[in-house]
């Protein structure tokens, strides 16, 4: 259903706001599977119509084609005479006061020690852990936990069946935090299994060694004695027996040597590739610094090469501007001096014609 399960629903003033997240995925998925049938009590609580998964959207609806799923998935364990299996599960653990402290080997002694209390109407067994919890309610009222196989009483007496209809049903809230109180008590005693269990097989490992010391020792002692009161053929057989059981003991010694140098070789063999994976990711990264670097150097010799040649581009313009002012200028010049001599040349003619004139007027008058 994805990372977190909401739901809006309509609830008397006497409800609780419920939690919309938990801290697993595994407990999400419980406490979804939880809420379908937590709504189911509430709104009956409520004296509202019976429950349609199409009027609250689809996540309901899907959350309740999941338990189906689930039940038919995992099936339900045989109960022992006198009890049926109902798919499902109340809150908390055992309801006689004894939580999680009731542990037996087998669902019929389970069964045997509810037969021995007339107010227990159902009971819980899981095949992994023991734990036997005996209830006061007769119907379930959540999803299935776990492995637990929940158990009906059969024919509970008429006077405690009339009590138990009458009980009050808890509300959601306390559904979910019996349900996860009851989540966290059980990863508590599995963790504790746990260690327990490699403490036991410690000791088992303990008592194996101190056992073959014990048969060692005690082969030496037989074969001692043995030398005292035989012959020398049987002094020499049973030194044979006890270089037997020594070359064995020794042969078991040097099989657990070899396997713990094979594991100390496969570990260094580890170090080893962890240590190369290491070094491989420095050179890696020693690398790419270095091609960045070198990146940044041929893009900053590319830049100042550019800038080198538009400055030689600049000078190059500005000496061709200089150099067309000057032959503008030349050229302006050339034409001053083409000006001055024609003008120098107009008066030359004037006076020559000046000249003239006053020479024709002279003779003119030398001829009166």
């Amino acid at each position: 259903f994805g990372s977190s399960c909401v739901f809006t629903l309509t609830v008397p003033p006497s409800s609780r706001a419920p939690p919309t997240r938990m801290d697993s995925d595994q407990h999400r998925r419980r406490s979804c599977s939880s809420w379908a049938a937590v709504l189911v009590l509430v709104r009956a609580a409520s004296g509202s119509s019976p429950w349609r998964p199409g009027d609250h959207g689809d996540t309901v609806s899907m959350i309740q084609k999941a338990q189906s799923l689930d039940t038919t998935r995992t099936g339900l364990a045989a109960c022992p005479q006198g009890y049926a299996a109902v798919p499902g599960d109340v809150p908390g653990f055992d309801q006689f006061g004894r939580e999680m402290g009731n542990r037996q080997e087998t669902m019929e002694l389970c069964a045997a020690d509810c037969n021995g209390r007339p107010d227990c109407l159902s009971l819980e067994w899981s095949p992994r852990t023991k734990l036997c919890s005996l209830n006061k309610v007769r119907d379930p009222v959540l999803a299935s936990f776990e492995d637990y196989t929940f158990c009906q009483r059969a024919q509970p007496p008429a006077a405690v069946r009339s009590v138990a209809e009458q009980a009050p049903q808890p509300d959601a809230v306390q559904l979910l935090a019996e349900q996860a109180k009851r989540k966290a008590a059980e990863e508590k005693a599995a963790e504790e299994a746990k260690e327990q269990a490699a403490r036991r097989a410690a000791e088992e490992k303990a008592a194996e060694v101190a056992k073959e010391q014990a048969n060692r020792k005690a082969a030496e002692a037989k074969a001692a004695e043995a030398a005292k009161v035989q012959d020398k053929q049987g002094a020499a057989e049973e030194q044979a027996q006890r270089k037997a059981v020594e070359e064995k003991a020794a042969e078991e010694q040097a099989k657990r040597k070899a396997a713990e140098e094979k594991a100390a070789q496969e570990q260094a063999k580890l170090r080893a590739a962890e240590a190369k994976a290491v070094e491989e990711a420095k050179e890696q990264a020693e690398r790419r610094a270095a091609e960045e670097l070198a990146a940044k150097q041929a893009q900053a010799a590319k830049q100042a090469q550019a800038a080198k040649e538009a400055q030689v581009q600049a000078e190059r313009k500005a000496a061709e501007e200089q150099a067309a002012k000057e032959a503008q200028e030349q050229a302006k010049r050339r034409a001053a001096e083409a000006q001055a001599a024609k003008e120098a040349e107009e008066a030359q003619a004037q006076r020559k014609a000046a000249e003239e004139q006053a020479a024709k007027v002279a003779k003119e008058q030398a001829e009166r």
